[in-house]
C-alpha cells in the first residue's frame, strides 16, 4: 500500500476506501452473495482463464466482469478507469513480444543494421496476455468493490493467506 506523502494523498485514500465501502453496501447481485463464495467464484474464474490461449473466448469472458459490476451497480466507468492502469502497462510489457516471436511477419522494417519485425503470432501472443491481465484484474477488483475492502482483507485472513501478502 503507498504511504501518503502528502495530506491530498491522504484525502484521496480515504475518499477512495469510502468509495470501495459505499459500493459495497449497495444492493447489488455481487454485493448480496456470500464473500467466501465470491473468492472461490472469482480465484476459479481467474484460474480457468489461464488456461483460454484463444483471444476470441478471452475476450468473450471479459464480458463476465463487465455484467456482474453493472448487476452490483458499479459505475462502469469507474470500473474501466480501476482496470486501466494495470492493463496499460500490462500492454507495454508485452509490447516486446510482438518483435521476439517468430512466425509470419506483419511488418518489417531495418534500422541500420538492427532488423525489426513484427509477427502475427506476436501480435496474438501480447494481446492474449493483456486481455488475460485485464479479466484478472477485473474480477479481483470487482471482488474488492462488492465486498469492501476491509472485508475482503478480514476474509484473506480467515482462509489464513500469508499476511505478507495481505499487506
Amino acid at each position: 500500500m503507498k504511504v501518503p506523502q502528502s495530506l491530498r494523498d491522504l484525502t484521496e485514500s480515504v475518499e477512495s476506501l469510502v468509495y470501495v465501502q459505499d459500493l459495497s453496501e449497495k444492493r447489488g447481485l455481487m454485493q448480496a452473495i456470500n464473500p467466501l463464495a465470491k473468492l472461490v467464484a472469482i480465484v476459479g474464474m481467474i484460474v480457468a482463464s489461464l488456461f483460454i490461449a484463444n483471444l476470441t473466448v478471452l475476450l468473450a469472458i471479459c464480458i463476465i466482469p463487465l455484467v456482474l459490476a453493472l448487476t452490483s451497480r458499479i459505475p462502469l466507468r469507474q470500473f474501466l478507469l480501476r482496470t486501466a492502469m494495470i492493463t496499460i502497462f500490462a500492454a507495454v510489457l508485452s509490447s516486446l513480444t510482438v518483435f521476439l516471436t517468430p512466425g509470419n511477419a506483419v511488418w518489417a522494417t531495418s534500422l541500420g543494421g538492427l532488423n525489426l519485425v513484427i509477427t502475427m503470432e506476436g501480435l496474438l501472443r501480447a494481446a492474449v496476455f493483456t486481455v488475460r491481465v485485464w479479466f484478472c484484474v477485473a474480477s479481483l477488483i470487482l471482488l474488492v468493490l462488492s465486498t469492501g475492502f476491509e472485508k475482503t482483507i478480514k476474509l484473506l485472513a480467515t482462509i489464513r493467506v500469508p499476511t505478507l501478502i495481505i499487506q
